[in-house]
């Protein structure tokens, strides 16, 4: 295909990060819905497949974070746009206030999908600076793409 014609292996470990970001999240859907939909007697069921599911979304989550921080720190020495240690500083310290905001404000429980989401949210800005600072994104496509990344956090 050409649009892969002249990825270089740090733009590859970020597609393929991204890849397995998607499949994580199909592994942890099937795994929600198999582990909280209640069945005939109203109990939850999930078992062995639950296991399987939920290792499946652990093991993808955890390659995906690999590959999309190689990527990232590779092309991030050439990249001229937003630092990402300030991606990751800013990442942090709003991470930091939604605990806080979630425990404090709100009485909530911390959730496994609070830290899930907000490391996907910041994995993918800091692709989308090394990406934009390097020059493979345009101002117009790291526009569109931030802006989904931030109406799906929302």
């Amino acid at each position: 295909m050409t649009c892969f014609h002249n990825f270089t292996a740090p733009v590859w470990q970020i597609f393929a990060g991204n890849l397995l970001l998607f499949i994580c999240s199909l592994f942890y859907l099937v795994w929600w819905v198999i582990g909280f939909k209640p069945d005939a007697s109203g109990k939850t069921a999930g078992g062995s497949a639950g296991v399987i599911y939920l290792s499946g979304a652990i093991i993808a989550g955890i390659a995906a974070i690999i590959l999309l921080a190689g990527g990232i720190n590779t092309l991030s020495k050439d990249a001229k746009a937003v630092p990402v240690w300030l991606i990751l500083l800013g990442g942090t310290v709003l991470f930091a206030v939604m605990i806080l905001v979630t425990t404090a404000v709100y009485h909530r429980p911390m959730t496994s999908e609070l830290i899930i989401v907000h490391i996907w949210a910041v994995l993918e800005l800091c692709a989308l600076a090394v990406l934009y600072g390097t020059g493979r994104f345009g101002p117009g496509r790291t526009v569109i793409l931030l802006t989904l990344v931030v109406l799906t956090v929302s």
